[in-house]
């Protein structure tokens, strides 16, 4: 009987966990998408999508001109992680912010 109680609480810590880990990499995916953004790189393409940026992210963007060019802004992520993390994430007044739960 208690190893009947045990398995759905652990689901649901697993979750919690999971959904902590996606706000944590969203904030800071809006962070870095910030600083690539001031640093001169486009990150808001025109029809671009919230996950479209965080692949683009995932993959790097570089900056071409001013005191960072040269500098890439990266965060690697598996592609079946995205979903969970663009959930936190919305494009508003042409940036990228974070939304929370």
């Amino acid at each position: 009987m208690v190893v009947a109680l045990a398995v759905p609480a652990f689901g649901k810590v697993n979750q919690a966990s999971r959904s902590a880990h996606d706000m944590e990499n969203a904030r800071l995916i809006a962070s870095i998408v910030q600083g690539a953004e001031a640093a001169g790189v486009n990150m808001m393409a025109p029809g671009a999508t919230v996950t479209d940026i965080v692949r683009r992210l995932s993959v790097g963007v570089t900056a071409t001109e001013g005191v960072f060019a040269g500098q890439t802004f990266q965060l690697k992520m598996k592609e079946r992680a995205i979903p969970g993390i663009v959930r936190f994430l919305r494009v508003e007044r042409g940036l990228l912010v974070y939304v929370g739960p």
